[in-house]
């Protein structure tokens, strides 16, 4: 197993070589044959980094298009074997990819489904950031459509809505981590829009509440340092 980790490892360094080399078809082979050794041996981190190779590589060697479908049929590979840390790995991938092109619906609906398979509080926040950034990108797009001008509360309020969707999911399925979570993210929307006011304390009291019940210091620690910085941004 070792062998065939360092051999892994190896194949990924000849793939970041190809890379650099202008070579992608060699830096795609070397990265899909890393990608499997990674997921033989159990390397889900290595695995992550080999498979965000591979859509690298694609999009260089046949464009976008082929590097999106690496990484959707990356997610549900792993989806149907019930491999997920891997479906968090290619869906994470492939909501920045999406992001990056402009297709911020499906980034939101992918950005959703990772939250949803993140076995761990900092995964999901960072997938629920994932999840506020593309709500509000769409937002953007569909006030400048019709000839608007976005405002941060109006991007603010998109990003709140789209969170309290999904914690509402999560409540109904009394998953407390993913709720705490979802509220943390809440806080950090007011944060990012320079907001504070009574629904900012109530994002606080329900987050510090869950996360105190969870006995998760840390993420209390995390939600005094936002509503520190709420403060300062609102004086």
């Amino acid at each position: 197993q070792r062998f065939r980790s360092e051999q892994a490892s190896s194949l990924l360094a000849q793939a970041h070589a190809g890379l650099a080399a202008d070579e992608p078809q060699e830096a795609v082979r070397s990265a899909r044959q890393a990608l499997q050794l990674f997921r033989e041996v159990g390397d889900g981190r290595g695995g992550e980094r080999a498979l965000g190779v591979v859509v690298l590589a694609e999009s260089a060697a046949s464009g976008v298009p082929a590097a999106l479908e690496v990484a959707r049929e990356a997610a549900a590979s792993c989806r149907n074997s019930g491999d997920r840390s891997g479906a968090a790995a290619a869906l994470r991938i492939l909501a920045a990819l999406l992001s990056d092109q402009g297709s911020f619906q499906e980034a939101r609906s992918t950005a959703e489904e990772l939250a949803g398979v993140c076995e761990d509080r900092p995964s999901q926040l960072g997938a629920l950031r994932m999840l506020a950034d593309s709500a509000a990108a769409a937002e953007s797009v569909g006030i400048a459509a019709s000839a608007g001008r976005p405002t941060p509360a109006s991007l603010a309020a998109a990003s709140a809505k789209a969170l309290h969707t999904w914690r509402l999911l999560v409540e109904q399925r009394g998953d407390k981590m993913a709720e705490a979570t979802s509220w943390q993210a809440l806080l950090e929307v007011h944060v990012a829009a320079g907001v504070a006011n009574d629904e900012t304390e109530q994002f606080v009291k329900r987050a510090l509440g869950l996360h105190r019940e969870l006995g998760d210091a840390r993420a209390q620690c995390e939600v005094m340092r936002l509503l520190v910085q709420a403060a300062l941004g609102s004086g």
